[in-house]
């Protein structure tokens, strides 16, 4: 025995191929008796061939073929980049006032979403209906 492998990874190799000779004995054994039990019954692998061919087709055949769907929600993602900013900063520097702006001047805005990153301000704008954008004086 080498001296740089121990008796336990020895017998970790020994047990490892004593499960794949177990698994693969298992693996026959069900197959023989899957085997003697087609040879037996003819009739029963007959009759699921068909019935596993009539449902799979009428499976096919029910299945929608729209691969991609009418969505018609719109969403508009700003990335505001700038390097080295703490998402904090970020957050209260410049998405902060970006989305009171926004709440301001757009109208017709369901949800707003923003998340803050180290250098980079993402938000999501979504809205339902049509988008309206006004330019408001301020008064």
């Amino acid at each position: 025995m080498d001296a740089s492998v121990g008796p336990r990874a020895v017998d970790r190799d020994m047990m490892s191929r004593c499960f794949a000779l177990v698994v693969a004995s298992a693996a026959r054994d069900w197959q023989h008796v899957v085997v003697q039990i087609a040879l037996k019954r003819p009739y029963t692998f007959v009759v699921l061939a068909l019935l596993i061919a009539i449902f799979g087709s009428l499976a096919a055949l029910r299945t929608p073929t729209d691969i991609f769907p009418g969505i018609n929600i719109p969403v508009i993602s700003v990335v505001w980049t700038h390097t080295g900013l703490s998402p904090n900063d970020m957050s209260g520097r410049v998405i902060y006032y970006y989305e009171r702006t926004l709440t301001a001047q757009v109208g017709n805005i369901d949800h707003i979403e923003s998340q803050s990153l180290v250098g980079y301000g993402v938000v999501k704008t979504s809205s339902t209906g049509m988008w309206t954008s006004e330019l408001r004086s301020p008064k």
